[in-house]
C-alpha cells in the first residue's frame, strides 16, 4: 500500500543547526506552547498525531537517556528532563498495507521549561495505493415482491472509504449500475438498498462494491435472487394469515405469513406480532394451510413443514413444544396438508391419510385423551384426494367421491346424525359425488362435482347458508355454480364459477365484508371485484385473491390484515406488501 509517513517538527534555527547530520525530517510547524506548570529545568513534549487512518491509533514511543516511554495514543509526556530524545513511531497496517516509516528514530530536542509540540504526520498517496478497501459482509435479501428486492449489508471498516457502488445483473445481460452510477456514501456500519422497477419471475444478481477515495473498489460481495409472481394462494387461521407466492411459472413459491405470531405461527422465527407479510424461510412450496395458531406448508418434493403452536402435538415434531421456525414432519411424501384447530392431516401419494395433534374428539383418527405429538404409521383412511380440518373435526374425499368425516359432531358437523367418533363415516349427500370439503368450528360443507355447495352442522349465525338460523345433520343445498369453499369459525365463503364470490354467517367485526355487521343465513357478496382465484376464512376475518391482488377485512387486533395497521375494516382493503 503506497501509505508514508512523515513526522515532521518545527524548531529554532539553533536547535536545527544542533541537529545537523541527523536523519532526515520533514519540519511540520513548532508550536511553543503556553506557560505550564513545570518543574525547575523540565520541559514537556507533545505528540500530535495526525491522518491516522479511521479506526486505527498512533503508538508512539520516545527514549532519552535512562528514559523510555511507549504512548498507547498521541499524548504529552510531561516533566522531561531537557536533552535529545529519539522517537519511533510504530508502523500501522491497513488492509494488507503497511505504512511506511522512513529514517527512524528521529530525535527532538526538549529545551528547559518548555513545551515543545512533535506533529506525526501519517499520509498516504492515492496514487501509487494499489490495495483496495476490505469488502462489505452480511449481504441479504430482507425482502422481495413482483416489482421490487430490499438488500442488506455491513459495511467495511476500512480507512478513507468514499461509499458504496451497486451494480445489478439481469440474466445474460451485462451488468448496469444503480442510481446512474454512482457511488452512495457511507451511511453508517449498516446500509439498505431497495431495488424498484423490476419484472415479475425475474432473476438479478448483485454486486456491492465498498470504494475508497482514491476510486479503488473492493472485492464483490454478491446475492442471486428472482422477483415473485402474484399470491395463488391465501389462507386463514384464528388470527393470522399466510400466503403462496409463486418464485417461477411452475407456481411453486414462498410463504408469507402476518398477524398474531405469539405461538410462532408466522414462522419467521419470533413471537412478535406483524401487521404486514413476513416471508418464512422455506421455499419451493406448492400448498400452505393456516390453522388455529400453528401453520404447515408443503413442497414440491412431497415434505411437509409445521410451526407454531404445540400443545396438542399440532406441529408433528414429537413434542409439545411451539416451533417459531418451520420444522420438517416425519411422513411418505405428500400430496396435500391442512391444518385443523389443534390437529393437522396429511395425504400420501398413495392417497394415505394420517393426522396427528389434539385427538380428543377423535379428530385425529383415534380417541384418547392425550394428543398425537407425531404421525402414526397406520392410516385413518386410504385412496383419499383432499382432506379438510375444522376444530375438531376432520372430512376427506375419496377416490370415489364420496366424504367421510370423523370427530366431534356436537351440532352435526359429521353430517351423518352420529356422535363423536374416530371412525369415518360417510356423509349422507344422496348419492351425489364431492369434489371438494371444507369444516369449521361446528359446521361443515362439500362442493359437489356438478358444482353445488350443501352445507350442515351448527347454525347459529346461518353459517351453513341455506337462510335459516336452524341446525343440520344433514346436507342443505345453499348455491350452485361452485368452485370453491372455504368455512371459517362460524362464517363460510364460496368462491363461484364466475369470479366473484359470497359470504355468509356470523358478521361481527365485518368478516363478510359487505360493509355491515349484520349476520346473513343467505349467500351475501363482499364488496371486492370479480377474478376471484382464491379464498380464505379464519377465526374472525376473510380475505381473498382477485385481480393478482390480495384483500383481507374483518377483525384485526393483531394486523391479521396485513395493511400495516391493526384497525379493523368492514370491507375488503388490499395486503400491503405482497
Amino acid at each position: 500500500m503506497g501509505l508514508h509517513m512523515r513526522i515532521q517538527q518545527s524548531m529554532s534555527k539553533a536547535a536545527i543547526a544542533a541537529m545537523a547530520g541527523a536523519a532526515a525530517f520533514s519540519v511540520l510547524s513548532t508550536a511553543p506552547a503556553s506557560a505550564l506548570p513545570l518543574k525547575a529545568d523540565r520541559g514537556k513534549l507533545k505528540v500530535v498525531a495526525e491522518g491516522v487512518p479511521q479506526g486505527r491509533s498512533a503508538k508512539i514511543t520516545v527514549a532519552g537517556k535512562k528514559y523510555r516511554k511507549k504512548l498507547p495514543r498521541a499524548g504529552a509526556l510531561r516533566n522531561l528532563k531537557p536533552g535529545t530524545y529519539r522517537v519511533w513511531a510504530t508502523p500501522i497496517v491497513v488492509d494488507g498495507g503497511t505504512a511506511a516509516v522512513p529514517n527512524l528514530p528521529i530525535r527532538v530536542r526538549v529545551p528547559k521549561r518548555k513545551a515543545t509540540t512533535l506533529r506525526v504526520q501519517y499520509q498516504w498517496n492515492p496514487k501509487t495505493d494499489v490495495y483496495p478497501p476490505g469488502p462489505v459482509t452480511g449481504l441479504t435479501v430482507s425482502g422481495r415482491t413482483t416489482s421490487s428486492i430490499s438488500l442488506h449489508w455491513v459495511n467495511s471498516q476500512a480507512p478513507d472509504l468514499q461509499g458504496v457502488a451497486i451494480r445489478r445483473k439481469t440474466g445474460s445481460a451485462a451488468s448496469t449500475g444503480l442510481d446512474d452510477g454512482r457511488v452512495v456514501p457511507v451511511d453508517g456500519s449498516a446500509q439498505s438498498v431497495v431495488d424498484g422497477g423490476l419484472r415479475q419471475y425475474t432473476t438479478y444478481t448483485y454486486s456491492v462494491f465498498m470504494v475508497d477515495t482514491a476510486g479503488n473498489a473492493s472485492p464483490p460481495a454478491s446475492v442471486t435472487v428472482h422477483t415473485t409472481g402474484r399470491a395463488s394462494q391465501v389462507t386463514a387461521g384464528t388470527d393470522h394469515t399466510c400466503a403462496l407466492v409463486p418464485d417461477d411459472l411452475r407456481g411453486t413459491g414462498h410463504v408469507l405469513c402476518w398477524g398474531a405470531n405469539s405461538r410462532g405461527q408466522l414462522g419467521d422465527g419470533t413471537t412478535s406480532d406483524s401487521d404486514v407479510p413476513r416471508e418464512v424461510a422455506l421455499d419451493d412450496v406448492v400448498e400452505v394451510s393456516a390453522g388455529g395458531d400453528h401453520t404447515c406448508a408443503l413442497q414440491s418434493d412431497g415434505d411437509v413443514w409445521c410451526w407454531g403452536a404445540n400443545d396438542s402435538g399440532e406441529v408433528g415434531d414429537g413434542s409439545t413444544d411451539d416451533a417459531i421456525r418451520p420444522v420438517l414432519v416425519n411422513l411418505p411424501a405428500s400430496s396435500s396438508v391442512v391444518a385443523g384447530g389443534e390437529h393437522t392431516c396429511a395425504v400420501a401419494d398413495s392417497g394415505a391419510l394420517r393426522c396427528w395433534g389434539a385427538a380428543d374428539s377423535g379428530q385425529s383418527g383415534v380417541r384418547i385423551g392425550e394428543p398425537i405429538l407425531s404421525p402414526r404409521g397406520t392410516a385413518i383412511l386410504t385412496n383419499v384426494t383432499s382432506v379438510a380440518a375444522g376444530w375438531a373435526h376432520t372430512c376427506a374425499v375419496v377416490v370415489n367421491t364420496t366424504l367421510r368425516c370423523f370427530g366431534e359432531d356436537s351440532d352435526g358437523q359429521l353430517g351423518s346424525g352420529s356422535t363423536d367418533t374416530a371412525t369415518p363415516v360417510t356423509v349422507n349427500l344422496g348419492g351425489r359425488a364431492v369434489s371438494q370439503a371444507a369444516a369449521g368450528v361446528s359446521h361443515s360443507c362439500a362442493v359437489l362435482t356438478d358444482a353445488t355447495l350443501a352445507c350442515w352442522g351448527g347454525n347459529d349465525y346461518g353459517q351453513i347458508g341455506d337462510g335459516t338460523r336452524n341446525s343440520h345433520t344433514t346436507p342443505a343445498n345453499v348455491l350452485s355454480g361452485v368452485d370453491a369453499v372455504s368455512a371459517g369459525a362460524y362464517h363460510t365463503c364460496a368462491q363461484l364459477d364466475n369470479g366473484t364470490m359470497r359470504c355468509w354467517g356470523r358478521n361481527n367485526s365485518g368478516r363478510l365484508g359487505d360493509g355491515t355487521e349484520v349476520d346473513h343465513s343467505s349467500p351475501t357478496r363482499p364488496a371486492i371485484a370479480s377474478g376471484v382465484s382464491s379464498i380464505a376464512t379464519g377465526g374472525y376475518h376473510s380475505c381473498a385473491v382477485t385481480g393478482g391482488d390480495t384483500y383481507c377485512w374483518g377483525a384485526n387486533p393483531f394486523g391479521q390484515l396485513g395493511t400495516g395497521l391493526t384497525t379493523g375494516s368492514l370491507r375488503p382493503l388490499i395486503v400491503a406488501d405482497l
